[in-house]
C-alpha cells in the first residue's frame, strides 16, 4: 500500500472530534508514543532487549496507532502525508548540507 492509499483509508476509519482534531490527535500520539516505549521498556526488563516476532508485531501494532495519529493531522491541516514525506527528506537534506558545509571550513 502505497502512502496516498494510506492516508485515504484512515479517514474513513477517523473518529476524534473534528472541531478539536490537532489538540485530540496529539493527545492520542503521546499516548500511543507512551505506549509503544511502555513496550520497549518490557521487551528490555523481560527479554534483555531481546525482541521476538510477537513483539515485533505489537510494536507494529504501536508505530500503526502513531502512523494514524500523524496522517489524520496531515489532513486537518490539508497536507498530505506524501506532502509531509517531502519536506521531511528536504529537511534532512538541509540539515545533511550544513553539517558537510561546517565540516568543509575546518579544512585548510
Amino acid at each position: 500500500m502505497d502512502i496516498t492509499s494510506y492516508q485515504e483509508t484512515i479517514r474513513m476509519y477517523a473518529n476524534y472530534h473534528k472541531d478539536l482534531g490537532p489538540f485530540t490527535l496529539v493527545l492520542s500520539l503521546g499516548k500511543h508514543y507512551g505506549d509503544f516505549a511502555d513496550k520497549l521498556f518490557k521487551i528490555l526488563e523481560m527479554n534483555d532487549g531481546d525482541i521476538t516476532d510477537e513483539d515485533k508485531f505489537k510494536l507494529g501494532i504501536s508505530l500503526g496507532d502513531m502512523m494514524n495519529d500523524i496522517s489524520n493531522m496531515a489532513a486537518d491541516l490539508d497536507m498530505s502525508m506524501d506532502d509531509i514525506l517531502k519536506i521531511n527528506i528536504r529537511k534532512l537534506e538541509m540539515a545533511n548540507n550544513k553539517i558537510m558545509n561546517n565540516e568543509n571550513r575546518f579544512e585548510t
